[in-house]
C-alpha cells in the first residue's frame, strides 16, 4: 500500500501536500459522480491517518473529498458523501475542517445556472440541524444561509442575462 508514503509526505511538506491533493482529487470535474483516486484508499486507513495527524489529515481530506454523493439533483434531496459525514462526526469541532469543506463546496466546474449547483447543498446542510456537535450545527446553518444567498445572487444574474438576450 502506497498510502503511508503519501500520508508522510502530506504531513511533512505543504507543497507536496498541495501537489498530492491535485493528484488524488477531482476538484474540477464536471462528472455527476466524482470518483477521485483518494476514494480507492480504504476509509478506515484514511481515518486512522487523520486521527494520527489531526492537525493536518482531516483538513487535507476536507478540501477535496467529494462533499456530496452525487452532483445530480436527487428526488429525495442530495446526501453528504459518507466520508464527509464521518469527517463531520469525528472532526466537526475543528474550524480548519469546516473552512476547508466550504472551500471545497465553492471549487467546482459547472455548466448552466449556478442556482442548480448551490441548491444541491440545501438538503445535506439541513440534515445537520440536529448534529450532536454544536459547531457542526452552527456551521451548517451559516453555510446554508450563504448557499441560499448564492442562489439568490445567481438567480439575479440569470435574470439580468436573460433580459440582455431579450433586448
Amino acid at each position: 500500500m502506497i498510502w503511508p508514503v503519501f500520508g508522510r509526505a502530506i504531513v511533512a511538506d505543504q507543497g507536496k501536500a498541495w501537489r498530492l491533493q491535485h493528484l488524488l482529487g477531482d476538484s474540477y470535474s464536471f462528472a455527476d459522480k466524482k470518483n477521485p483516486a483518494i476514494l480507492n484508499v480504504p476509509e478506515d486507513i484514511l481515518f486512522a491517518w487523520c486521527h494520527a495527524n489531526p492537525d493536518v489529515g482531516p483538513a487535507f481530506l476536507a478540501q477535496f473529498i467529494p462533499v456530496l454523493e452525487s452532483q445530480r439533483p436527487q428526488e429525495d434531496g442530495n446526501k453528504l458523501h459518507p466520508i464527509v459525514k464521518r469527517l463531520l462526526d469525528e472532526f466537526g469541532d475543528r474550524e480548519d475542517v469546516l473552512k476547508r469543506l466550504v472551500g471545497n463546496m465553492h471549487t467546482f466546474g459547472w455548466t448552466g445556472s449556478r442556482t442548480t449547483y448551490y441548491a444541491l447543498y440545501e438538503a445535506p446542510l439541513r440534515s445537520l440541524e440536529n448534529h450532536p456537535i454544536g459547531a457542526v450545527r452552527r456551521w451548517a446553518k451559516t453555510t446554508l444561509g450563504h448557499m441560499l444567498a448564492e442562489i439568490q445572487a445567481a438567480k439575479s444574474e440569470d435574470d439580468e442575462q436573460q433580459a440582455q438576450w431579450n433586448v
